[in-house]
Parts: C-alpha cells; structure tokens; sequence
C-alpha cells in the first residue's frame, strides 16, 4: 500500500510532526480525503442497488437477495411489503425515483405497488407486463419527512384480481433525488474534504510512535448569511479516543483557518472523530465545513494491511526449488480436497476419537499448519481461492450465481501451460465445470449427484480410482498436476461399513442431515458420528492413495497438499452444516503439506503455528517447483515458514467472505506478536439488519464471548484493514449469471442445500 507523500507545492498542509519520535525517519503523510472510505461515516442515504450487497443496507424486511436475468441485475419484493430504512440530516423538497419492472407474464393483470412514507402514502405505481425498467417518481412532501430515520413501505396488489400471492416486481435502483448529493462526507477535486452537519467521520488508526492530525483551509459553506450574529459560531470538533470508556484526550474546537491536533504514542488503535457542530441555528439546506486533513506520522497509520517490505536473504545459497537444475524435470502436484472438512476432527489435530490414523501419519512425515483460514464457508468461493490464490472478491466465484472469472489466472491452465498434465476429478458439481472450474484440465472428470442414492454425492474411494486409473498413463518424462475433491464427509452423512458400525452404531439407518438445518437435542450426536465415519471413510482411501503413489514411484518426487474447502457446525452457534456464519468451526481447516523429497532436507518445522490462509497454497505450489512469478496471487508462498526464514508478519492478516441469501458477512483475523489473536464478524442481513461482533480467539477459541462493546477501537480499526485490502477489488458484487444446468444437476444441489 502507498501511502501519499507530501507534495510541499501545495503549501496547502503542515509538515512538521509533533512528538512523532523516530529521528530523523521521513513522515507519512496519509491525506484524509484519499482515505475516507475507511472511515466509519454516519450520514445521509443517498441510493440503493438491490443487486449489490454493499449497495443496499438500507433495504430491511421483505426483500429477495440480489438475482439477475437476461434483462439485468435487480432485486425483488419477498411477499406482500418491502421496507426501506432511509436517514435524511435535514428536511427540503424531495422525489422519490424507484426503477423496476412488473415480473408477470404477458396478458396477466398489471401489478399495483403503494407507496408510503412514514406512514403516509404518497401514490400508487403501476407497472405491466413487457414493459421493461422504468423510472417511477413520487413526490415526498416536507411535512411527511423526518430528520434522522425514516420508513418506506411498498405495499404489493394485483390491479382488479384477488390472488392468494403477491405479484413479483424486480427492482434495480432506488434513490431520493435531492437527498445524499451534499449531505454526505466526500472528497471535492481539489482533494479538500467537505463534511456537512449532521454527518461525523471517524478514522481509526495505530500510531505507536505517535503524529499529529494537520487541518487547513477550515471553512464553512452554505447558504450566505445563515450563521449572522450566531452565538456560538459553528465549529468543526475533532476528537481523540485512546479508551473506548474514557473521555477523549483530546479535543478541539476550530472554527476557521488551520489547526494541529497532537496525536500522542499509543500501542492500541485510537479513534479520530471529525464532526461539524452549528452553534445556535442549522440551516434545512446543505451545509457544513470544507478542509483540507492530513495524519503525519513516523509509521503506517493502518500497518497490518501493508506488507512488509522483503528482507534481504541470509547468507547462504539460495534455498532450492524442486525444479533447480537445467533440464530439471519439475516435480508432481496433487492436492486433495476434503469437502466440509473441519480441523478439530483430525486426530494431528487434537481430536480424540481415531478418525485420521492414515491421515495422521502423512501429517507426521510433512508440515501441518495449525491456523489455516478458509476464505469462505462454502464450497465455490474456497475451492476458487485454492485454485487462483485470490481472495474471493478477486476471482469472481463469490455468491450463490457467480462463476469463476474467465480472466483470472488459473491454476490448472498455468501448469498445463508450463508442459504439466493436469487432472480434476470431483464429486461436487458446485465447484465443476458448470461454474467455470474445467478451464485448463487436460481431463476433468465430474461425478455426478445421484438423487437415487441416500446419500446423494459419489464416494471417496471413486475419486481415488479415477485418479488411479488415470495415472497409468503418466510415463516417466511426465510431469502431473491432480487435483482431486472428495464430497465426503458432507451431509447427507451416508457413511459405509465398517465405519459406520464403528463411530455411529447407535444412530438411525440411512442417510441422515441436511445442510443448514435446526436440529433437535438428541439429533446432535448422531449427526456428529456419521460424520466423524465418513472422515474415516475419507481417510482409509486417502491411506490408499498415498500407498499406491509411492508403489507407483510418484510419491517422493510429489508435492501433495491436503486440505478442505471449509468446515463443518453441530449447532457450535446454534446452526448445523456450513455456509451460513464466519465462525470457527466453519473456517478453520486443516492444512498438510509434503514437499517432493529434494526439497525436504530444507524444512526445519513440521508444525506451523503462524496464521495461514488458503490463498497461500498456489503461491507455496509455484515457489516449490521454481516458478513464482507465473500467477500474481493475493497470498505468500508458505515455503519460507517452513524453512524457519518466513515473517509472521507477513500472514498476519487473513480474511473470509460469505455472499449467499440476502446477507453479507466478512471476518477479518489479526495475529500479533504482544497481543491475542482477534477476529471481527461484520454481518449484513437483509431481515435484520447489521451487526458487528469481535473475539479474542487466543481465550476463547471457540468465539462465543462477543467483545465489540468493550473494543470498539480494535473493531473499528479491523474494519477499516479490512476495507483497505478489499480497495481495487475485481468484482463489486454484482451478481452474475447462474448457469444453465441440467434439470436433475439442479434438483441435487437443491437436495444437498446449495440452491432454493
């Protein structure tokens, strides 16, 4: 991340640090106006785009998550009323513009949406079929309005007809004309920032050798003459929060020209709140103050988004790849995926029932990392950031109608592209070719679903013999990518003999469980067998995977990476299966990696405790066989962590995203040296609104002691990391176009919870 540096041309902002300390180290000087949005705003709503996640907080009850059809993106009405929440920071002449279209069929009866405002209802908008988008406008009268919150309701009928269901109208864009534009905080092209009344920035920031916050140019706007003979004249107030309880250590009141606010040393993050105040009278038009602000400081305002800087290497020859040597032949890849997978279940793990003993004599011989995040709790954005090292806002599989982006550097491809002969074999259609997963395999076999079957997806040990059988056509010139994906263990849990007789042999016969369900009691238990069976079952033909590669003389020139794409809840927060929370036991997964055995004499460590994510295996993958520049990855190759040469800090910050059903949720985890481990929730839900909740998960593990309330320092300087590492995203959440599939494709992945 680059931070600006002064340009001293501008004379528009003071330099001089004010115990910065650091001697003679240069200043950063970090503009305020190229960082507001990291800054937590309250403000005014301006508009909404019920097709984008981040665009449409303000929508509340009654509303589908984004969808989109060959005419566009957009969201509808779930039922007989939406509602709108809307903040307005002062009252004046307003129209309400809603652009939708009626989702009947030709000839039927055009559909009727009433609307009101605080209760009172401003007009009817009718719409008909085949019509298309329109513009619908509606006039919001002054004595209906209200500073601060306000209601929108949309009541839907059918012109002349009584019908048992509401009609369907597709909405993409709804706005107040004359609201938002100037009554929100934003940056002018000079790079001043204007902040109207009734809206307050806070900035939160670490500043461990201290600063100062420099304003120049402080004036007001507005209507000429509105603050004549005012008593006090208004002021712009900046304060400074070291303790999230305590009074603010600093606070000033600036009325005009410029200020430099002392900003002292602090190991923990502050709060900087910037906040117009208009003295005894408050003009109703916009209005407020324009200032130019910088941060002076010695270090990063927000140090754990920037990367460090590379050291310089040790003495010593360079650490070998797998393919050092001219004409070197490059070592073997497979990666096998356990669906659903959760850590804690493994026995080199810490679980105490013997699910994993093949598993865990592979993990013995190679490097496990025992904090590995999934960048998601369901299967097509993890297994994407697997195959891409991207983080899903990057590669584009991110929500429920999104594919993989065929722009994104691919895995798969790039190897095939080196000389590799690459296959997929999977036994879930979520993640195949369907979605964009088949590009660049030299064979990529899907096992399909089959609803005939109790337990609708195909068994591990057909994965494992399709992978064999396809290795015998590998000479010894060769070089193999495999990527395999086992859907075991995922519900319905259909466990075979003997496994199931052994972990579950109270529980009821046949399949049982379903993604995402409320379980009962007494349901618990058995569900938590069946599955540690079907881990059994996964490890007893991993076992036999490992024994023939090594007959086969593959093994010790292989670099094998096992993984999962997510985990796996039993109501550990009141849920059961995966994909509908950030929590742990739906994130953490299990991470091994077994280097080919010319690399292995250079590895020091067989566990890492340093926080990794799965983003960091193809980056690991391409450093191993000599060839780290072939795919610009959002993660770091594992490899000197494994050497004992790696930084902490450079996996300290990961990062996990859920877009699916009318919700968006994103985790950020933060490892320190000092400090525990902490982890932010930020949740957003179309019914109910949002929510933020922040652990200590070096005490609480298990994340179920909400902190926010006692940190919202650390909760408002994780969000702001978060948003800085999300800046430039690929993809701003507009929803792609499912695919077509086939019919019983479909009513599978509806059987096992993936689609409604």
């Amino acid at each position: 991340m680059a931070l600006r540096k002064p340009r001293r041309a501008l004379g528009a902002v003071a330099l001089t640090l004010l115990a910065c300390g650091g001697g003679d180290s240069p200043p950063i000087v970090t503009d305020l106006a190229s960082y507001l949005d990291l800054a937590d705003l309250t403000a005014e709503s301006s508009e909404v785009v019920p097709s984008d996640y981040d665009q449409r907080r303000e929508l509340m009850a009654g509303w589908s998550p984004p969808r989109q059809d060959a005419e566009g993106a957009f969201a509808t009405n779930e039922g007989p009323r939406s509602e709108i929440a809307w903040r307005l920071a002062w009252t004046r002449p307003l129209e309400l513009v809603l652009t939708g279209r009626a989702m009947t069929i030709a000839n039927e009866a055009p559909t009727k949406v009433a609307i009101s405002w605080n209760g009172e209802l401003l007009g009817d908008v009718h719409l008909t079929a085949g019509a298309g988008m329109q513009d619908h406008r509606l006039e919001v009268p002054v004595d209906v309005q209200r500073i601060g919150a306000n209601t929108i309701l949309l009541d839907y009928s059918t012109e002349g007809a009584s019908s048992p269901a509401p009609p369907e109208v597709a909405w993409s864009r709804i706005r107040v004309e004359g609201a938002g534009v100037g009554a929100r905080p934003a940056a002018s092209a000079d790079g001043r920032l204007q902040l109207p009344f009734r809206t307050a920035l806070d900035f939160f920031v670490m500043l461990p050798d201290g600063g100062s916050l420099a304003l120049d140019d402080v004036a007001l706007y507005g209507p000429q003459g509105a603050w004549r003979n005012a008593e006090p004249v208004p002021a712009l107030l900046v304060s400074v929060h070291r303790y999230p309880a305590a009074p603010a250590a600093v606070s000033e009141t600036i009325t005009e020209g410029r200020r430099r606010v002392r900003l002292r040393p602090h190991e923990l993050p502050i709060r900087i709140r910037i906040e117009p105040a208009a003295g005894a009278r408050l003009p109703q038009a916009e209005a407020g103050f324009r200032f130019s602000g910088v941060v002076n400081s010695v270090s990063n305002p927000w140090p754990h988004a920037a990367l460090p800087t590379a050291a310089a290497p040790a003495a010593g020859p360079e650490p070998e790849s797998a393919a050092s040597g001219p004409g070197a032949k490059p070592p073997h890849v497979l990666i096998f995926l356990v669906d659903t997978l959760r850590a804690d279940r493994l026995g080199c793990y810490g679980y105490d029932r013997p699910t994993s003993p093949n598993i865990d004599r592979f993990a013995a011989g190679a490097v496990r990392f025992e904090h590995t995040v999934a960048q998601s709790s369901w299967t097509r954005p993890s297994t994407a950031s697997i195959l891409t090292g991207l983080y899903p806002h990057n590669h584009g599989a991110r929500s429920r109608n999104h594919v993989l982006a065929r722009d994104v550097a691919y895995l798969p491809e790039v190897l095939r592209s080196i000389g590799y002969r690459a296959l997929g074999v999977s036994s879930n259609s979520i993640a195949g070719p369907t979605f964009g997963f088949r590009r660049g395999f030299s064979h990529f076999k899907q096992l399909p679903e089959n609803l005939s079957s109790p337990g609708i997806h195909i068994p591990v040990w057909r994965v494992v013999n399709e992978t064999l059988e396809w290795l015998e056509r590998i000479g010894p010139e060769d070089s193999f990518f495999v990527y395999m994906h086992a859907m075991d263990p995922h519900a319905p849990y259909y466990p075979p003999e003997p496994h199931r007789s052994r972990f579950a042999p109270d529980a009821p016969a046949g399949a049982l469980g379903k993604n995402m369900g409320k379980l009962q009691p007494f349901e618990i238990p058995h569900l938590s067998d069946l599955y540690d069976a079907e881990i059994a079952a996964v490890d007893e033909h991993f076992g036999r995977l490992l024994e023939e590669l090594d007959r086969r003389g593959f093994l010790d020139d292989a670099l094998v990476v096992f993984v999962s794409d997510h985990g796996e809840e039993f109501q550990d927060h009141g849920n059961h299966g995966h994909g509908s929370n950030l929590y742990r036991e739906q994130i953490h997964v299990p991470l091994i990696v077994q280097l080919p055995a010319r690399l292995r004499a250079e590895v020091e460590r067989s566990v890492v405790e340093e926080q990794v994510q799965q983003i960091d295996i193809v980056p690991t993958i391409l450093e191993a066989i000599g060839r780290p520049d072939l795919i610009e990855a959002d993660g770091r190759s594992l490899l000197p962590l494994m050497r004992s040469r790696g930084s902490r800090a450079e996996h300290r910050i990961a990062m996990s995203d859920l877009r699916n059903d009318g919700e968006a949720v994103d985790a950020l985890l933060l490892e320190q040296d000092d400090e525990p481990r902490r982890k932010l929730i930020d949740y957003w839900s179309a019914s109910f609104g949002e929510t933020h909740q922040l652990f200590d998960t070096t005490s609480d593990p298990a994340e179920l002691r909400n902190l926010g309330a006692r940190e919202p320092h650390w909760a408002g300087y994780l969000r702001a990391i978060g948003r800085l590492m999300r800046r430039g995203s690929r993809q701003q959440l507009e929803p792609g176009l499912e695919p077509d599939m086939p019919p019983e494709q479909r009513r599978a992945l509806e059987a096992l919870g993936y689609l409604d």
